[in-house]
């Protein structure tokens, strides 16, 4: 049953990803994902808590920063093709 409920978090962190600019949940969305795959197997929700903290804190301290140099490499080239834009 309560696989059911760490699928609708699943589903509402993609969907509120996809309705932002910056990478905001997706991080959460890999955490109810492993944490959706433990309710099926028959863990404790408190454990099914701890992974979902767990590894949503280590995505997010793993791929931020590659991502934010990302986002950050293509504000720049945005910027450098605005700049170089002629005006009529």
């Amino acid at each position: 049953m309560l696989q059911y409920v760490w699928l609708a978090l699943l589903i509402l962190f993609i969907i509120a990803e996809c309705a932002t600019v910056g990478l905001v949940s997706i991080w959460f969305a890999g955490g109810s994902l492993v944490a959706m795959f433990l309710a099926m197997a028959g863990a404790q929700p408190v454990w099914q808590v701890i992974v979902f903290l767990t590894v949503s804190l280590l995505l997010l301290i793993g791929t931020r920063p590659v991502a934010m140099r990302h986002f950050n490499k293509r504000k720049t080239i945005r910027k450098n093709f605005i700049i170089r834009e002629k005006s009529v």
